[in-house]
């Protein structure tokens, strides 16, 4: 799909591509409380299932629109150019790890502060049973003692309890009124005061809030982080053959599986496993020992690599990422297939 400059971005607010059997597609069905605009019956389930294709269509238009833009070419992912400037109001795709990881940056700023007041309009944003005025009780006038991440989900420590926010495809932090990521491509190309989902205001002035147009993201207390796997920007070999041993799913499933491996989404499974050589739909256990060390090394240079980039988008596979293209590396048609309920592309010729 490539970056979205301004001006260029679509009102498109869909799924991924997913076929209709996809695990994405009944969560968006099941997950949806009785006010989201796409809930209601079983109805909800078969709009969705219907928007794939002509979500092809547009992300395929939006790349080649991209590729005629004006903007410079980026440096390969191996060259010592690319840029490591913190760029505030960037774009991106969805919030898989660097991205959380830019929200948690911006959100630094908050340490020390006292909340003042706690805005929780959307009851069905509040996760795990919490409600609008638990939410309230429990975080006014407590502190933020740090930010943390693990994966996606973005915590705020305090002297009571610890409130976790997870992004879903479209939940945006706003830190102090400005937005580190300013677009994502499954959610609208503006900004809408009826989005904001919860919010706190400190002591002295200043904020932070969440703004989520689809509701696929959510606010819980006390998140349960011992669910969550190693993260993907740390992650060591020896946890790394820990979460792939003797599992029979595919490698890219088990990637995306949060519980094994926390962080890494669609575009950076597909990244990773391009660059390390691996076909995505290969059984995770059947790696050898220098695949897997291969592997891990291959997820600890990149996610930085294209953090400094920019974001999880920007990849060099990214580029290709569309039917009938060729791979960046040696030429060979991509294949496209449908792993772990996402949309994949791989290269048959030196991905095995």
């Amino acid at each position: 799909m490539g970056l979205r400059w301004p001006g260029r971005r679509s009102s498109f607010g869909l799924t991924a591509t997913v076929s209709a059997s996809s695990p994405l597609t009944a969560t968006l069905a099941s997950d949806h409380g009785p006010t989201s605009p796409r809930s209601g019956n079983s109805s909800a389930t078969r709009q969705v299932n219907c928007w794939p294709s002509l979500l092809t269509q547009c992300g395929s238009m939006r790349r080649a629109s991209q590729r005629r833009s004006t903007q410079p070419a980026r440096n390969a992912i191996s060259s010592s150019h690319d840029s490591t400037k913190d760029e505030s109001g960037m774009l991106a795709l969805v919030p898989e790890i660097l991205e959380v990881e830019r929200y948690r940056q911006a959100a630094e700023t908050v340490v020390g502060r006292s909340i003042a007041e706690v805005s929780a309009p959307d009851a069905w944003f509040l996760k795990r049973g919490l409600g609008p005025d638990e939410v309230v009780a429990a975080l006014t006038g407590r502190a933020v003692t740090a930010v943390r991440r693990r994966g996606k989900l973005l915590m705020l420590d305090t002297d009571g309890p610890v409130l976790g926010l997870r992004f879903g495809m479209t939940g945006r932090l706003v830190v102090d009124g400005g937005m580190p990521i300013v677009g994502l491509e499954y959610g609208p190309e503006r900004t809408d005061p009826g989005w904001r989902r919860f919010g706190l205001t400190f002591d002295g002035g200043g904020s932070l809030a969440m703004d989520d147009a689809r509701r696929l993201g959510g606010i819980e207390l006390w998140p349960d982080e011992a669910a969550l796997g190693p993260d993907a920007l740390a992650i060591t070999r020896r946890q790394l053959a820990s979460a792939l041993s003797g599992v029979r799913a595919p490698i890219k499933a088990v990637l995306l599986d949060q519980h094994r491996i926390a962080g890494i989404g669609n575009l950076l499974a597909d990244e990773v496993l391009w660059r390390a050589g691996i076909d995505p739909a290969r059984a995770a256990g059947t790696l050898d020992d220098d695949e897997v060390t291969r592997l891990q090394r291959t997820i600890r240079r990149v996610l930085p690599q294209l953090m400094a980039r920019g974001g999880s988008h920007t990849g060099d596979l990214q580029v290709a990422r569309e039917r009938g293209a060729v791979c960046p590396r040696d030429g060979t048609p991509l294949e496209r297939r449908t792993i772990g309920g996402r949309t994949t592309y791989s290269c048959p010729a030196h991905q095995r």
